[in-house]
């Protein structure tokens, strides 16, 4: 699967590029963002979409909005960022169109 960065990256731009793609509304936005702050890193990826997943269910395996034999993608991204112990992957959605997933990646301290 790769590193979970890498993964993630290529997981939500594919994710995000089909919803805007399948879905006929004027408001479409893919954003990035890569911060370092306080010793942790944060991917961001926000993309508009017409019917935001429940976030309850999104890191379910199996589970897609897409249709069946889908549905692995932000499971695999959990399970890769617990087995790391130093990452993890949030989910919110905002505004009712806007979903967004954000990794925070724990640096090591300096010296450690």
């Amino acid at each position: 699967m790769g590193s979970p960065p890498l993964y993630y990256l290529s997981s939500r731009v594919n994710n995000a590029v089909e919803e805007m793609t399948a879905n006929n509304y004027d408001r479409k936005r893919l954003q990035f963002g890569i911060i370092l702050k306080n010793d942790n890193v944060f991917i961001v990826c926000t993309n508009t979409c017409k019917n935001p997943p429940p976030i309850e269910k999104i890191f379910t395996k199996d589970f897609s909005t897409k249709g069946a034999s889908r549905g692995l993608g932000l499971y695999n991204l959990r399970e890769m960022c617990n087995k790391c112990g130093n990452a993890w992957v949030a989910a919110h959605v905002e505004d009712a169109d806007t979903f967004t997933i954000t990794v925070t990646i724990a640096m090591p301290t300096k010296g450690v």
